[in-house]
């Protein structure tokens, strides 16, 4: 029989050979394919011999099994496994990593609240921006509307109130069957040029200030534009306040300066709600032979874009016009047209409107 230490020592190197040797063939290559090995824990036994204490038994046994341990984590974990592929889905504890910490949590939400303060009014601006070309849009098809009326009616424009001295049924936008209530688009005069492009389309910001089922709503159905009556829609700078001044309108040819003179803008009156009006009313009362009455009168062009209104011209074009003055204090309907934006633009005359 060997002797105890000579013994003990043989095992320990043997041990440790073995366990090289099991990690070596974990890796070993074999053509293309990976040759693994199996790996099991074996205690090693003492000759009958050697009287070994139990304590050194079970030193020798788990340093086996340590060793065996050892190689088989090293060959899980290591780059090639069986298949010869990256083992991409069983990364290293070391490096793994599991979920947020509250620190990286609340940074982000911070980062997200942020953004959101900075893009939400600028969502808003570009929402705006695109109602207001839509009204743009209305107005052109009103302005082009109304020339196609005044090229089958021997070239005049068509009348904003005709009857407003008789029955008082009949607008620009629409004809109701008593005064009073409400207006029928279908049965404008405008209609069968404005039909096939949807009918008269409602300016999309006006749903912002007007009140839905409005009890005030007077001028309703008008789209939210105004038409200037006075001077393009009537006769009144010609014949006064009369019936054949609303009867009849302007011709293509006594507007003198198409480019400067207003068609149409957006509308509306004070009353005291904001509600829907269908006439732009001039900065002064209109007399006979283009004489101005010495009152202002209640404004209704409406400021609604932004604190800007779209304005149509008698040549077509349009353009977007700031508040250049209203009248303070309640009007004759106990609204305020500066808390509604209700006013005027240019100089404070009736040359913007003048047909003359």
């Amino acid at each position: 029989c060997l002797s105890r230490e000579k013994y003990y020592a043989s095992s320990e190197a043997k041990m440790a050979d073995s366990s090289r040797r099991i990690f070596r063939a974990s890796t070993q290559s074999n053509g293309r394919k990976r040759v693994g090995a199996r790996f099991s824990c074996t205690a090693l036994y003492e000759p009958s011999c050697i009287g070994t204490p139990l304590s050194r038994y079970n030193r020798l046994s788990a340093v086996s099994c340590q060793l065996t341990a050892d190689s088989l984590g090293m060959f899980r974990h290591s780059k090639y496994r069986n298949t010869g592929t990256p083992n991409t889905h069983h990364p290293s504890p070391i490096t793994a990593r599991h979920g947020f910490t509250l620190i990286e949590l609340l940074v982000v939400i911070g980062i997200i609240a942020l953004l959101a303060a900075i893009l939400f009014p600028v969502f808003a601006s570009a929402k705006s921006c695109a109602k207001k070309a839509q009204c743009i849009s209305n107005l052109r098809q009103l302005a082009t509307a109304c020339q196609m009326y005044a090229d089958e009616y021997d070239g005049r424009y068509v009348p904003a109130a005709a009857d407003m001295f008789g029955n008082n049924q009949c607008r620009w936008h629409g004809w109701r069957p008593e005064d009073g209530s409400e207006f029928i688009p279908r049965k404008g005069p405008l209609w069968q040029y404005l039909g096939r492009s949807g009918g008269l389309k409602v300016c999309p910001s006006l749903r912002e200030y007007v009140a839905k089922d409005s009890p005030n709503n007077f001028e309703a159905n008008g789209g939210g534009y105004g038409y200037n009556y006075a001077y393009v829609g009537g006769t009144y700078y010609k014949r006064g306040f009369s019936a054949d001044a609303a009867a009849i309108a302007s011709s293509a040819s006594d507007i003198k300066n198409p480019r400067k003179t207003i068609m149409f803008t957006d509308a509306a009156i004070a009353s005291p709600n904001v509600n829907e009006y269908s006439f732009c009313e001039p900065v002064y009362g209109v007399g006979e032979n283009n004489t101005t009455l010495p009152f202002h009168m209640t404004p209704t062009i409406h400021f609604r874009h932004n604190g800007r209104v779209n304005v149509v011209w008698c040549d077509g074009h349009v353009t977007s016009e700031q508040m250049s003055f209203t009248m303070e204090g309640a009007n004759i309907y106990g609204g305020s047209n500066r808390a509604a934006q209700i006013g005027w633009f240019g100089p404070e005359d009736n040359s913007l409107f003048d047909a003359e």
